[in-house]
């Protein structure tokens, strides 16, 4: 909320360009309909950001690189990876047999790159989600 106050003030004070920039974008895991009558709230918040002005936007690491086309004006998507690479190269030898754990399946390309970049075993996990629903309780 505060990033679209900022927006709408700068270009309420003539500003000439806005570019807003979010670390992390929040939402940015609601991607897709995974259930009817669920919103997809990534595409309401790049229509939020540029309502309120910006003329480019600029975030890291999306959740799914398909956010990128809910946004109407341009955009750049930065990537950390290798300053996690870096820093697992500083760990390698401390690590005796190193294991990358996942907690799902990682993209398929971001996958190749990271064992490429780092050879050791990657492991994935399956998750599951608990049920949200409360069981009801008999009455006494």
């Amino acid at each position: 909320m505060e990033l679209l106050i900022l927006i709408q003030t700068l270009r309420l004070d003539s500003a000439a360009r806005v570019t807003a920039v979010a670390p992390y974008l929040c939402y940015s895991r609601s991607d897709k309909k995974d259930q009817p009558r669920v919103p997809i709230t990534a595409r309401l918040v790049a229509d939020m950001i540029e309502i309120a002005g910006a003329d480019r936007y600029m975030t890291f690491d999306l959740h799914a690189d398909q956010i990128q086309g809910f946004f109407s004006i341009p955009g750049d998507v930065l990537y950390a990876f290798h300053v996690l690479i870096d820093y697992l190269d500083s760990l390698c030898g401390k690590l005796h047999k190193p294991v990358v754990v996942s907690p799902d399946l990682v993209l398929p390309k971001r996958r190749a790159i990271m064992l490429n970049a780092w050879e050791c075993p990657w492991r994935s996990l399956k998750k599951d989600a608990p049920q949200m629903t409360p069981q009801p309780k008999p009455l006494p």
